[in-house]
Formats: C-alpha cells, structure tokens, sequence
C-alpha cells in the first residue's frame, strides 16, 4: 500500500485513478484519508469501487462509513448496480451499525429508488429488500405494499425518531 508517505487524494481523483483511491481507502494511518477517499470515489461513482466501498461500511470511525454509504449511493443511482443497493440494505439492517449510518442507508436507498426504480432488477432488487424488512420487523400488510421510495424514506423516520426516543435532549449530528 502507501508505505513512504500518504495518499494524495485529490490528485488520485482528478486522475480518476479508481485503483488508487481504492488503495487509499485501506490506508489505515490516517482516518480523514479514508473518509476523503470515499467522497472522492463518490464522485467518481465507478461500481469497481463497490467491493472495497462495502468492507469499508465496517470502518471504526463512523465518518468512513457514512462516506461509504453515500458513495453506494451515487454509485447505485447512476449505475443502477445491484451490488450497491444490496450493501445499502445490508447496512440499513445492521442494528450494531450507527443510527446515522442506517438512516443515510435508508436515504440512499430512496435516491436510488428515484433515479433507477424504472430499472426492472433495480425494482426487483428494492421490493425484495422491501419485503425482506418487513417480514423481519412484522409490518402490516398495507405498510410493507408501499412502493420501495416510500418505504425507505419512512424507514429513515423511524430511525430518527427511534434515536431522538433513545436520545432526549441530544441532537443529532
């Protein structure tokens, strides 16, 4: 890996070095250096990134994780990629993850539904996901049937107020 001396993101990413900023996202030293490498690969949106975008969804610091996520989501919502939305809704269902985590999971799994649920397999992929959340949490009928834009937008309220619940008095980041 980067073993002399830090990554430099910024110049990785105006040279669309997807490999590199990969790398740069194992960078283990520096935590910012991870967190930059995601937004960077964010906005690049290259699905190869999404295997190493996904182990970084278990980064310590939640600042990777919630970089990651947001980069499965462009990357989901450009490329309409499966791989993308199926870590987005394994994060949302991790209940040791973060509360922030899970809730921008849920939101970036509306984003996609907005730009890609015209896609038969990104439709499949979210009523699934949908479907698979609703058994395991018991919803009613009616709630589960809601549309996948819905569903996760509602999904990242309950979140939020599950938190502020939890939380009273503390504000969320």
């Amino acid at each position: 890996m980067f073993k002399s001396k830090r990554p430099d993101i910024m110049k990785l990413k105006l040279r669309r070095d997807v490999k590199g900023l990969i790398k740069a996202l194992r960078y283990q030293d520096d935590s910012d250096i991870r967190m930059y490498a995601a937004n960077a690969l964010k906005d690049l949106g290259d699905p190869r990134a999404i295997p190493q975008l996904s182990i970084a969804l278990q980064d310590r610091q939640i600042e990777v994780r919630k970089a990651a996520v947001e980069a499965l989501c462009t990357t989901g919502a450009t490329t309409g990629d499966l791989r993308a939305i199926g870590q987005l809704g394994v994060a949302l269902q991790d209940e040791k993850q973060d509360h922030e985590v899970r809730e921008s999971a849920a939101i970036s799994l509306v984003t996609i539904a907005n730009f890609k649920d015209s896609l038969p397999q990104v439709r499949s992929n979210l009523d699934q996901l949908q479907r698979q959340i609703a058994s395991r949490r018991g919803l009613s009928r009616e709630r589960s049937d809601a549309g996948p834009r819905k569903f996760f937008f509602e999904e990242s309220l309950r979140l939020s107020n599950d938190w502020k619940k939890q939380h009273p008095g503390e504000e969320e980041n």
